[in-house]
């Protein structure tokens, strides 16, 4: 299996994250917003965020990326995937986006 910009063939990139249909309650804009939980604080991303390809989508932003020593994952490249037609690597469901049902990231097709 190959692994390129898009991920690999058997865990493809998802290309627009907002043509899943739940994200549009985070759209304000053409960006997204999330809101950590417990928290009133809101942070606003770029609508292409985790879609388009593996890329470090996370470098340099806030609230956890933006900090003097950032996380490691920070700095891995990741997208969003389809879990439905996502196999042979690990996906893991969204915090960012929770009430968006079956939205899943994954490092391991990048």
């Amino acid at each position: 299996v190959v692994q390129g910009q898009m991920g690999k063939s058997s865990c493809p990139c998802i290309d627009n994250v907002l043509t899943h249909v739940d994200m549009s309650m985070y759209l304000e804009n053409n960006n997204l917003v999330y809101t950590p939980p417990g928290s009133s604080q809101t942070y606003t991303f770029q609508s292409t965020y985790g879609s388009g390809g593996c890329k470090t989508h996370d470098k340099s932003l806030a609230p956890y990326c933006s900090r003097d020593t950032p996380p490691s994952w920070c700095s891995i490249q990741w997208c969003y995937v389809d879990a439905n037609a996502c196999s042979g690597v690990a996906k893991i469901q969204t915090r960012y986006f929770a009430a968006v049902e079956d939205l899943y990231f994954s490092y391991g097709t990048c």
